[in-house]
């Protein structure tokens, strides 16, 4: 296979999930539903996270030592959350005129972790495609379309409720 058409089979993979995952969140959003740039720049804010926390989470890795224990794992998880949450904030609905209701929080940083979660997983099926290993890739892919795009999801939108929780 070229390297080219294993680069779109990954990023297809890995983009497609997470865009059926923001259509039906954004499904939740019907009495003031959030401009689709203002969607689409969160969702690409969540991808360029991904370029920026990895060097974080090595640095991380190099500081904590060889051995991922709880603390490394949490240090990861908060780098994550922390860069998604900023990528949210700035690019969507930091002074946004448009965030004028409580779900909104949720809604974009729901589209920012959705970002995320695609090109991590892009990112993570690019591996097993190139090694030409397609059956794990489709399960892997399936599995990260549940496991890890779901916790992202879920993990922005707590941090989203929360806010909503401050709005008035």
């Amino acid at each position: 296979m070229a390297d080219l058409s294993k680069f779109i089979i990954s990023l297809a993979s890995g983009v497609l999930p997470a865009i059926l995952w923001l259509w039906f969140w954004l499904k939740e959003d019907k009495k003031h539903p959030e401009p689709k740039r203002k969607i689409i720049i969160a969702f690409l804010a969540g991808m360029v996270a991904v370029i920026l926390v990895l060097p974080l989470e090595k640095a991380i890795y190099s500081f904590l030592g060889p051995t991922v224990t709880l603390v490394t794992i949490l240090s990861w998880a908060g780098a994550e959350e922390l860069l998604k949450f900023l990528g949210a904030y700035f690019s969507s609905f930091y002074k946004n005129r448009d965030y004028d209701e409580p779900i909104d929080s949720i809604i974009y940083l729901i589209s920012s972790a959705l970002g995320f979660s695609a090109l991590e997983n892009t990112l993570f099926l690019t591996n097993l495609v190139n090694s030409e290993q397609i059956t794990q890739s489709i399960m892997s892919g399936n599995m990260r379309f549940i496991g890890a795009t779901l916790l992202h999801t879920v993990s922005s939108a707590t941090i989203g409720f929360f806010m909503s929780l401050s709005f008035y």
